[in-house]
């Protein structure tokens, strides 16, 4: 059976989110997740997500599980840290953040009908951090884009990871270093001058994952697209990666994609 259209009824309890449908005459044949950066709401990603109009794409705008303390907004980080400079060091460990969107992951799965693989994920700074965490554990996602967030560093020895990741108390978590490089694709893209990226951040992800295109914006600073030229690599790369259903005739077996 094709997959459905999600509501907000699917999601678990604990899930915030808006979610924009595509036009009635296009199936909802891929979910994209949208995660915004620390400090902001699902709100924040709401217009992109009605100007990306996506064909046969429904997305889904996520709010971060951990209210900001004495700030309004949301974060994905398992704490709050500082660096010296009094600024929030976004990479804070994601185990909550990890489980909380496997746990959407699983219900799209589980309830719509979907298989990992339609899912993309699109984050950004803390939220791309997060895609990537979730992308690295997953079996094969369609695809991850991530606007100023590589992937985090790993987590510090005795630290014990999401038990979504988990089918038995006995299974030991998948790793890089046992279960290898990830197959799903990664768009990373950043500023040339300023960015929040490292030069470390963008190795980990590279060793990390099999299929990683890193853009350098010519400009200062990380954040969202600004233009039709920044914001064409992204489109470029949904256009490989979305799979259009249009035109194939209802009960067509799939052989492979």
């Amino acid at each position: 059976m094709p997959p459905r259209q999600p509501t907000a009824a699917d999601m678990p309890p604990k899930v915030t989110c808006t979610i924009t449908v595509p036009p009635p005459s296009h199936p909802p044949t891929h979910p994209l997740l949208l995660l915004h950066g620390i400090g902001d709401s699902h709100l924040a990603l709401h217009p992109l997500a009605q100007l990306l109009s996506l064909p046969e794409t429904t997305t889904i705008n996520l709010r971060a599980p951990t209210h900001m303390p004495l700030l309004p907004g949301y974060h994905w980080g398992d704490d709050l840290t500082f660096s010296a400079d009094g600024t929030i060091d976004p990479d804070a460990g994601f185990e909550l953040a990890v489980g909380y969107v496997e746990e959407v992951i699983s219900a799209l799965v589980e309830k719509c009908g979907y298989e990992e693989r339609d899912v993309l994920i699109m984050g950004l700074g803390q939220g791309g951090m997060v895609a990537l965490e979730v992308a690295r554990y997953a079996r094969e996602l369609r695809g991850v884009v991530s606007f100023g967030g590589g992937l985090p560093s790993p987590p510090t020895a005795g630290a014990t990871f999401a038990a979504t990741h988990t089918t038995a108390s006995t299974k030991t978590p998948p790793t890089p270093a046992t279960a290898g490089k990830s197959p799903t694709p990664v768009l990373l893209l950043k500023g040339a001058r300023g960015s929040a990226v490292s030069l470390e951040a963008v190795a980990r992800t590279r060793e990390a994952f099999t299929h990683v295109e890193v853009v350098e914006w010519p400009r200062e600073g990380d954040g969202m697209a600004r233009n039709r030229e920044e914001m064409l690599p992204v489109m470029r790369f949904f256009a490989q990666r979305l799979r259009s259903v249009r035109g194939i005739p209802k009960g067509a077996v799939e052989l492979g994609r």
